[in-house]
């Protein structure tokens, strides 16, 4: 038993440095679970040398292969420190064009629902009440579907609305790309165009059908994960894109040739 044991050892790597032990960047200081030995470790962990003699000597396992050989997701990478980084908060700015929209548009809806009230008869009152409050129904549910910023974290991309987030895992992203002219010629397919918030599915001829949740399409990030993308507006495209890297390695990144860093 133990010549087997051995001979299937031979056959992973072992890591070099630090007398080759090995410990998860998220285990606790005193040594690695069980759960998270070769052959059983978690989505997200890299294995990195360890600092004392504490723990047991252990199979290196290369980044995206797994001991037999198959190829792993793409994970997150630590910090020096051994720990997952924390997370990145990006806001969602408004440009002119967006607060024009959403003041001219709510003005309007509130008109409308006003109008609906003076012109329609009393009786009946249920249907008299239901029309006046269609247009307040549109400002309210656009609102609850605002971009309020966007949060980066080692596992997911949090899409902060009014009261509630969108949750993109990053493990499947594939690339991650500044795209000012990302939006440019798209038809709207189903969502908000423009009151606070550009979201919902849209298509063009560039990312084909895609899922909007922006502010200001001159920011724009596209991001694929596999057959979705989706477009995101933050504040600060480059320092998005470097979070990324930080973290996800693996992931493509790039600058379309009129970036954001371009703007005048």
């Amino acid at each position: 038993m133990r010549s087997a044991a051995a001979g299937s050892n031979e056959s992973v790597p072992r890591c070099s440095g630090l007398s080759g032990r090995l410990r998860p960047c998220s285990s606790p200081p005193g040594g690695p679970s069980r759960g998270n030995l070769p052959g059983r470790s978690r989505a997200g962990l890299i294995w990195t040398p360890a600092a004392d003699r504490s723990f047991p000597e252990l199979p290196c396992v290369a980044a995206g292969l797994a001991p037999n050989g198959a190829p792993l997701a793409p994970r997150p990478r630590c910090s020096q420190d051994g720990r997952m980084q924390s997370a990145s908060r990006f806001g969602a700015p408004w440009p002119k064009l967006l607060i024009a929209i959403s003041f001219l548009g709510t003005v309007m809806l509130l008109l409308a629902a006003g109008i609906c009230l003076a012109v329609l008869p009393p009786r009946p009152q249920g249907v008299r009440v239901m029309v006046a409050a269609l247009p307040l129904a549109i400002v309210v549910g656009c609102l609850l579907f605002v971009v309020r910023g966007y949060v980066l974290t080692d596992r997911e991309l949090l899409i902060e609305r009014l009261g509630w987030v969108n949750r993109w895992p990053l493990a499947r992203l594939e690339s991650v790309t500044v795209d000012p002219q990302a939006m440019r010629g798209s038809l709207r397919l189903w969502g908000n165009g423009g009151l606070f918030a550009f979201c919902g599915w849209f298509r063009n001829r560039k990312l084909g059908i895609y899922r909007a949740f922006a502010t200001d399409p001159q920011r724009s990030v596209v991001l694929r994960f596999g057959p979705r993308t989706i477009v995101i507006t933050p504040d600060n495209p480059t320092e998005f894109v470097h979070a990324i890297q930080s973290r996800w390695p693996g992931v493509q990144t790039g600058w379309a040739t009129d970036s954001i860093s371009s703007r005048r």
